[in-house]
């Protein structure tokens, strides 16, 4: 298997099992508010998929994110993610506790995000992923920063989520 069919299986199975632990999510349980400071699982699902959003169509191919084009305003948000700022970290931990969602949209959203993610990784060549991209500030070779920042990312979704599953008594991953 070369390093971009590897690439796009861990892709499409991190967001497969991303989309398994949303599977039985209500609404109301998407909403509800865990104790502590942990985000409510509506704020996790939609951190998750903006991001890839913006990591794909914005750093990476370098164009608009799907939320503010193709999808601008049918994403289920109630609203935007907040700007990345100085206030950012604060800003986001208010959000992601009160962002309400339209779960239906937001999944179709979630899947065109996925759809685009995969396109572009098919478009990728191995000597690609050598080339040097600037993520957060921080530059990586693009192998890497697909690998980490889109995929480990999606991961790190499904563990927070299906954390906050089990704080409010459901199963928290997908069994199977």
């Amino acid at each position: 298997m070369d390093a971009i069919s590897l690439l796009r299986t861990q892709f499409q199975t991190a967001t497969k099992y991303f989309e398994a632990a949303m599977a039985d999510v209500s609404s109301q349980m998407a909403h509800q508010v865990p104790p502590g400071k942990a985000h409510t699982i509506a704020g996790y699902y939609a951190h998750y998929v903006v991001l890839t959003d913006m990591m794909v169509n914005a750093m990476l191919k370098g164009g608009a994110p799907l939320f503010a084009s193709a999808w601008a305003g049918k994403t289920g948000m109630s609203e935007p993610l907040p700007n990345f700022d100085a206030d950012w970290a604060k800003n986001h931990a208010d959000w992601a506790r009160s962002v309400q969602l339209d779960l239906p949209a937001m999944r179709a959203y979630a899947q065109a995000v996925y759809a685009s993610a995969d396109e572009y990784l098919a478009t990728l060549t191995p000597e690609a992923l050598d080339q040097p991209v600037n993520m957060f500030g921080s530059e990586e070779n693009l192998g890497v920063a697909i690998s980490t920042f889109i995929i480990m990312h999606i991961s790190n979704g499904n563990g927070e989520i299906a954390a906050i599953k089990g704080i409010l008594g459901a199963t928290g991953y997908a069994e199977g």
